[in-house]
């Protein structure tokens, strides 16, 4: 196994590979610590990474919960191995050639005298630039940096960054222009035809109540030619536009205020009145509305990329 999982993690450039399972105390542990592995190394562009989680079936075989887990260990582990097959080195083969970096982790729920948080403190203080996920530079984090020139963060928006302390010490900050639109927008979609198709109801009829009754949740409409308004037309909001119009054949109402018109006819979408107040109340209108806005300099609701 070890051999065949080497040769995959070379051919299709796999940085991680791992099977856990769930069937004990040690192993569900286990299992999230390769899938957090899994997560940080995908989240830092190291490769494909994949975790198999076994785990009883829904019926649990017609057993017991215990003879279930029973049978587990004693069958499927011992033809489905558990470990982690491929654990690649990250290869930083973006940065400079000479370029020194470090790798450091911050705990943003603890505070900053924590042991890792004090080690994070140490590595960043005389970092040239920092790519960050997630953790909020704020005076603090700032002030720990002798000569940093720039914060970059892998977001689309710049709410991670005291951007006024910033400047005045002369520390640039800047997203990237494009991320998870597409993955964004698929989930506002998912959430709709969720709540849409009652399936969050008939699931949970099936998993606590174990009845499958189709008359349980009458009243649902097909979603075709109903309305879809979207507050907020960035990238993220006419994807959804995309999908919910070109795709599913809804009416696509967009609010917008600093959106030109003729971007929101060529998608395809209704635009709405130019002053927040002034937008007819979209609930009054249609079966979703979806949000995807920031506040602005001026305090009102500005698009989001």
């Amino acid at each position: 196994m070890r051999s065949q999982a080497d040769r995959a993690g070379k051919e299709f450039d796999i940085a991680y590979l791992a099977r856990g399972a769930v069937d004990s105390p040690a192993n569900v542990v286990k299992t999230t610590q390769m899938i957090k592995k899994a997560l940080k190394k995908q989240m830092n562009g190291e490769g494909f990474c994949l975790v198999e989680v076994l785990s009883p079936c829904p019926t649990n075989w017609n057993k017991a919960p215990a003879d279930a887990l029973k049978f587990m260990k004693e069958q499927q582990e011992q033809f489905f191995k558990l470990g982690e097959f491929v654990d690649k080195e990250a290869k930083y083969t973006f940065l400079p050639e000479g370029a020194e970096y470090i790798v450091s982790e911050y705990d943003p729920n603890s505070p900053i005298t924590c042991e890792k948080n004090q080690k994070f403190v140490a590595d960043i203080k005389d970092a040239d630039v920092i790519i960050n996920s997630y953790v909020y530079f704020g005076k603090e984090l700032i002030d720990a940096m002798d000569h940093c020139k720039c914060i970059s963060f892998q977001s689309t928006g710049y709410n991670a960054a005291d951007l006024e302390y910033a400047a005045s010490k002369g520390v640039a900050v800047i997203s990237i222009l494009d991320y998870c639109t597409q993955e964004t927008a698929e989930n506002a979609i998912a959430s709709m035809m969720a709540l849409q198709r009652n399936t969050i109801n008939y699931n949970r009829d099936i998993q606590e109540k174990r009845i499958w009754d189709w008359t349980a949740h009458p009243g649902m409409q097909r979603v075709e030619g109903q309305t879809i308004s979207i507050i907020g037309f960035g990238r993220i909001g006419q994807h959804v536009g995309r999908i919910a119009g070109k795709g599913l054949g809804m009416r696509v109402l967009a609010y917008d205020p600093y959106l030109p018109p003729h971007i929101a006819e060529e998608q395809g979408a209704v635009l709405g009145y130019n002053t927040f107040h002034r937008f007819v109340p979209p609930y009054l209108l249609s079966i979703a509305l979806t949000l995807s806005r920031i506040i602005s300099s001026e305090g009102t609701f500005a698009n989001s990329p």
